[in-house]
């Protein structure tokens, strides 16, 4: 990925949630319910997932969303 695409991401996802996931059945359960919730193609639905790069720890997720109004959904809902 280069610095335009790097950039242009930036601008398009500013709303982001950190979670710490426990399970793997916890994280498939946050995945369907935004698939469900959203949609799950990523040029249209507005959020996505991103493991951090560089963390030891696996259990890190940080989700991505392009309005602020889908992230604290997200958030008043799983943490």
């Amino acid at each position: 990925m280069n610095s335009k695409q790097r950039r242009l991401t930036r601008r398009k996802y500013k709303y982001t949630v950190r979670t710490h996931i426990r399970t793997y059945e916890q994280y498939c359960l946050m995945f369907d319910w935004l698939a469900r919730k959203h949609g799950n193609i990523i040029s249209k639905c507005g959020w996505r997932r991103n493991h951090p790069e560089g963390t030891i720890d696996y259990h890190v997720v940080i989700w991505e969303f392009v309005r602020e109004r889908d992230s604290i959904e997200f958030a008043l809902r799983w943490l």
